[in-house]
């Protein structure tokens, strides 16, 4: 029996699930199940990606393209956090793990064009080489 590691607005996500499977979910609990385009434009991710992230339980997320999603499924922090672990991957003290803690620290406000925004003012690569311009004016109230 799998043990439920979180509960987030009625996503639960079990001990058991990888961090695909984990991602899939919020993909379809927000909506996006078969509108991987409108996913892909709003986080700068490939379509491609989305198939493989949904047929390979086991892909492998680089930290950008990970964070991009987290961001844009407005995933809390601890959900976040164990997302990452699942993948292998973790947040150190550098610079960019720095920031992308504050940006998914305050997922209920940032957007990927904030994200963007935040991690080029530090001189630091965009999330998922997605360079939109503008902002969403509803979730910019991000503190430094």
């Amino acid at each position: 029996m799998s043990q439920i590691l979180s509960d987030t607005q009625n996503i639960i996500l079990c001990s058991t699930d990888s961090a695909s499977e984990s991602i899939q979910k919020f993909i379809v609990a927000r909506g996006y199940g078969e509108k991987v385009k409108a996913l892909s434009l709003s986080t700068g991710i490939p379509e491609s990606t989305f198939s493989k992230i949904k047929y390979n339980k086991d892909y492998k997320f680089e930290h950008r393209t990970l964070i991009a999603l987290l961001i844009d499924l407005n995933v809390d922090f601890s959900t976040s956090m164990s997302i990452l672990q699942k993948a292998g991957l973790s947040l150190g003290n550098s610079k960019e793990h720095i920031v992308y803690k504050v940006l998914l620290e305050k997922h209920d406000s940032v957007d990927i064009p904030t994200a963007n925004m935040l991690l080029k003012e530090n001189h630091l690569k965009e999330l998922a080489g997605h360079t939109r311009d503008k902002p969403n004016k509803k979730r910019q109230n991000i503190s430094r």
